[in-house]
């Protein structure tokens, strides 16, 4: 493009709240704002507002953010070490990662060169749409369950099935640190640049990689022992990713699927215990009560009386027909019904249906751990083997909470109409016939269900944790108190008949003693594991170290990399050296040997002029803001070729600036009237560019690179809506 190519004025807007950060979307007309309280607001060019983000917890900042390649998520890091990626549709968090620090700089990079072969598309093409056709679609939650996503395709929450190209997130730390994420999701390396700098501290300015991923170029500031910082630019070989781009590709995509399930699957925990909290709140108060009036064991004691003999001990009369009442139990037996149809349909079709599909998808990964190729990136057979099982396991517990969950029906059943009968008599009222049938069956489900009940544990507040059946201990983080018996199971006798066959790994294993959370949280550890061998696969040998520029206030440093075409391309400002100076580096990628070749540039020809900041536009353009140093300042926005900063590299440090302007086109500086800038934000893929005033409180959106005819009169830059000139 010219550098005097026009910029056509939008809008104009003031912003409640001093702004941060300022992101473009590559792919659509989308600006990502930060603000001083940690909120995210996601604006259309046209300044329509799309959403909100509040923080995740008070007095934490957004310290970065970065696009996902195909505009869809939206990353955000936070000076809490969390970060979250974000549907832009409806500021759903779809994903949180962490970091082992502050993140300082997020870069979100999609292989431009990639090219998959026909046997990995085929199996990238199962996965997408075969692999779902296999399995019934999950099951919505009900809202009435408690917290539900609201994304519709549970199957893919992540939304990962859309991509169809590697794309790595990569972030830097402020102490040092950069962890890679294939699809923004799989740890799929971690460097510490402490270990590559004789443990002198250090924090990551920027990050960027090569269209291949070959190559990743960290820009580093170490620190010495005087305080000052010396900027580095450090060279990482990425080959290995590259080379592994296909089967990185696929196994982040199944790890997509699952962590989909994972989430699925914590939402139906959840709501199958609130459901059993929330009902049982009422009873357990009530026969609490009683039970902290009596001796230990009276309780069992008094209601099997009552059972065996009809005589209610002095209390328990008291409890039944002053406390619990007819009425009360009547609607304490329909809460209770109601509450176990619920968790029923929850285990049936919710709990079932996603361990089934997580066992399906981690089963999948077997054949692939057999490969060669995805070995060399951490996928382990044992590991994959022992998810499997851990999931089976799963499925089996899940089976066994159905079995409970429908003896204990049958025993509230006939508990429930033994009770209210028994409360009918001490009341000298008239037991309905059908009330007085009771099978020997069901007395025996009364009276091993009143045995139990002095196994009540002690709760928070000192009285007795009192339950009524056995589905209460699966759902908590203990071992549980009374294990299923599975004595006359003959699928059991036959395998505690032959050791040697129990033990096969084919055999799944039964937990006995665990509780559904303990076999719930069992799986994730086994995932964990699984996925974990993949960040610590991909080594990243450094390949070169170089020196860029020293400076004492990092505060005051501002930086923008790109690269391309095997090279290296950096601009940079440091307001505390030279506010007039913007100093340019580049570096050669193929040889190692090459040094770097350094520019500074000024602006000051007629009019001097500050360097606020830089942003590259294209792989043409560097964006650069100046403010015009008069009685009354002004910002100028330029777009700086980048061929004359080629142009101007020499291979020695330079003592003095280019005069810059000599070298542009007439009217290449584009003043800004009635504003004193502050920050940009451009992106040459939608020809868009913002600025934000001094204030941070005001922001100014252009069209880059109209044509001269479609550029307004004198509206097009100088004039702008009436504003304070107060607030610049």
């Amino acid at each position: 493009m010219s550098s005097s190519s026009a910029m056509r004025f939008l809008e104009e807007r003031h912003v409640a709240i001093v702004v941060d950060l300022l992101v473009w979307s590559h792919r659509m007309d989308l600006l990502a704002l930060s603000n001083v309280r940690g909120e995210v607001t996601l604006h259309r060019l046209t300044w329509q507002k799309v959403w909100t983000l509040a923080p995740p917890s008070k007095g934490v900042k957004v310290t970065a953010m970065a696009w996902r390649p195909d505009g869809k998520i939206l990353a955000i890091a936070y000076s809490s070490g969390d970060f979250f990626l974000v549907d832009v549709e409806n500021a759903d968090v779809v994903h949180k990662l962490q970091t082992n620090g502050e993140v300082s700089c997020l870069t979100w990079q999609e292989n431009k060169t990639f090219e998959i072969n026909v046997a990995k598309k085929e199996m990238i093409s199962f996965l997408q749409e075969e692999n779902p056709q296999l399995l019934p679609p999950l099951p919505t939650l009900s809202r009435s369950f408690g917290p539900i996503s609201k994304e519709e395709n549970a199957e893919d929450s992540k939304q990962i099935n859309s991509q169809t190209k590697p794309n790595l997130l990569v972030c830097g730390t402020v102490d040092g640190e950069i962890t890679m994420f294939a699809l923004g999701l799989l740890s799929c390396g971690t460097i510490n640049l402490s270990s590559h700098l004789d443990g002198q501290k250090c924090h990551v300015l920027s990050v960027k990689m090569d269209p291949s991923f070959k190559n990743l170029l960290a820009v580093v500031a170490v620190q010495n022992p005087d305080l000052s910082w010396v900027v580095q630019l450090m060279h990482f070989d990425l080959s290995k990713i590259e080379k592994h781009s296909e089967e990185l590709l696929i196994l982040a995509k199944q790890y997509g699927l699952i962590l989909s399930q994972v989430g699925y699957l914590g939402q139906t925990m959840s709501s199958i215990t609130e459901a059993w909290e929330n009902i049982l709140m009422e009873m357990d108060s009530s026969l609490a009560n009683y039970a902290s009036q009596v001796e230990p064991g009276a309780v069992s004691a008094d209601f099997l009386e009552l059972l065996m003999f009809g005589t209610a001990s002095p209390e328990l009369q008291t409890f039944l027909l002053s406390d619990l009442t007819e009425r009360g139990l009547k609607k304490l037996g329909n809460s209770i019904e109601v509450s176990y149809i619920n968790i029923q349909k929850l285990v049936l079709k919710h709990l079932q249906a996603v361990s089934a599909a997580i066992y399906f998808h981690v089963t999948g990964l077997s054949g692939m751990a057999n490969e060669k190729a995805y070995q060399e990136i951490g996928l382990c057979l044992d590991l994959v083997s022992e998810a499997s099982v851990s999931a089976a396991a799963f499925i089996s517990k899940a089976t066994e909470v159905q079995q409970v969950i429908d003896s204990s029906m049958k025993n509230y059943k006939a508990f429930f109409r033994w009770l209210y009968a028994a409360i009918l008599r001490l009341s000298d009222e008239r037991v309905p016939p059908e009330m007085v049938k009771m099978r020997q069956q069901e007395l025996t489900f009364i009276a091993e269900f009143l045995e139990k009940f002095d196994d009540a544990q002690e709760g928070a507040d000192g009285k007795p944790k009192f339950n009524l059946e056995r589905l209460g201990q699966y759902l908590v983080d203990k071992d549980l108190t009374t294990p299923k018996d599975s004595s006359g199971n003959h699928w059991h006798q036959f395998l505690n008949g032959d050791p040697e066959l129990k033990n096969n790994p084919f055999i799944v294993p039964k937990f006995e003693n665990m509780s559904l959370v303990q076999q719930h949280k069992h799986l994730l550890s086994a995932l964990t594991r699984l996925f974990e061998h993949p960040s610590r696969a991909f080594d990243t040998p450094i390949l070169q170290t170089k020196r860029v520029h020293e400076t004492k206030d990092l505060a005051q440093l501002r930086l923008t990399t790109h690269c391309f075409d095997h090279r290296f391309y950096m601009a940079m400002i440091d307001k505390q050296e030279a506010a007039d100076v913007l100093r340019y580096a580049e570096v050669c990628l193929r040889s190692f040997l090459d040094p770097v070749r350094r520019a500074l540039f000024r602006f000051s020809d007629e009019v001097e002029h500050r360097v606020l900041d830089v942003q590259f536009f294209s792989e043409e353009t560097i964006s650069v803001l100046l403010e015009q140093q008069q009685d009354n300042k002004m910002a100028v926005f330029l777009q700086f070729p980048l061929k004359i900063a080629v142009e101007q590299a020499l291979v020695f440090f330079p003592r003095e600036g280019v005069e810059a302007t000599r070298l542009l086109e007439p009217n290449s500086l584009k003043p800004l009237e009635n504003m004193v800038g502050a920050q940009i934000a451009v992106n040459g893929e939608r020809k868009v560019a913002v600025v934000l005033s001094e204030s941070r409180r005001r922001v100014r959106l252009f069209e880059m690179e109209v044509e001269e005819d479609d550029e307004e009169d004198e509206t097009t830059l100088n004039s702008t809506r009436e504003s304070d000139n107060t607030d610049k």
